[in-house]
């Protein structure tokens, strides 16, 4: 039996079947949907560029290695310090968020405080 491999419309098709089953959902967030298509043209790029290439850094030069190859890794790198960089900005918004929610807590202790050692005459007046 002869394998069947992905040619590029067929790999189009399934990327407009997945499109669609996201958008289908209750809300599509912007973010996914641009990873989806930058994963969708990785993997097109990928297919029809299997030639061999040296990479050249500087003085260093890399032996003849798939373009395919260093397509991917260079999209792995890219996605993981993206991931590091969102990493870093969330933990530093939990911080801001902890830090306001315990300053809240203080401020609504005060305010407790200020209110129960003295009522105000707009208190007395909804008692009478």
């Amino acid at each position: 039996m002869k394998k069947e491999y992905l040619n590029r419309d067929r790999i189009i098709t399934i990327g407009m079947k997945v499109i669609t089953l996201f958008l289908e959902g209750k809300e599509m967030n912007a973010y996914l949907l641009g990873a989806l298509f930058s994963l969708i043209a990785i993997v097109v790029f990928v297919l029809e560029n299997d030639t061999q290439v040296a990479v050249r850094f500087i003085s260093w030069t890399s032996t003849p290695i798939s373009l395919a190859l260093v397509v991917l890794i260079s999209a792995a790198a890219g996605a993981l310090i993206t991931f590091l960089l969102d990493s870093y900005r969330a933990f530093k918004t939990g911080q801001r968020l902890r830090s306001s929610l315990n300053q809240n807590r203080k401020y609504e202790k005060e305010i407790k405080a200020l209110k129960g050692g003295r009522s105000t005459p707009k208190d007395k007046e909804e008692v009478e």
